[in-house]
């Protein structure tokens, strides 16, 4: 079982984690641009059809945050080598689209993007030194 370690989010201190718990932080980390993308959907949703500022006006660093961390895992994205698997992690977590339809862009059969999506995410892992959400927890603390 390989360990690597990362650093807690609050102490800042090294915790260890499996190879799996590290595949699922990396997952949970790229799906976080869909997430953002939805709030803000949300957000713009209400300014058009409710006519409400609520949402805005309750948490105004929310949207905010959400567009930074959109960008961030934009940017890390697009900093990975060229490659199938940087394509795909492009097409899934920032495109939203599905594996099937990934697997018909790439040209590959659908067991084959699922394959894919596993390497794609251990290079992300490779790629990723510090822990996924280290500067949003910091930025949550002092607001």
């Amino acid at each position: 079982m390989t360990e690597n370690k990362l650093h807690d989010t609050t102490t800042n201190e090294p915790i260890k984690m499996t190879k799996l718990e590290e595949i699922e932080a990396i997952k949970e980390y790229l799906s976080g641009y869909k997430l953002s993308r939805d709030l803000l959907e949300l957000e713009k949703y209400e300014r058009e059809f409710l006519r409400s500022r609520a949402f805005a006006s309750e948490r105004p660093g929310d949207l905010s945050m959400a567009r930074a961390r959109m960008f961030e895992i934009r940017n890390f994205i697009l900093n990975l080598p060229n490659s199938n698997e940087k394509m795909l992690l492009y097409l899934h977590y920032i495109d939203c689209e599905p594996i099937e339809r990934c697997a018909d862009a790439l040209d590959i059969s659908r067991s084959s993007a699922f394959r894919l999506k596993r390497k794609a995410l251990s290079m992300a892992l490779k790629y990723r030194k510090k822990p996924p959400t280290s500067k949003f927890a910091l930025i949550r603390e002092f607001a």
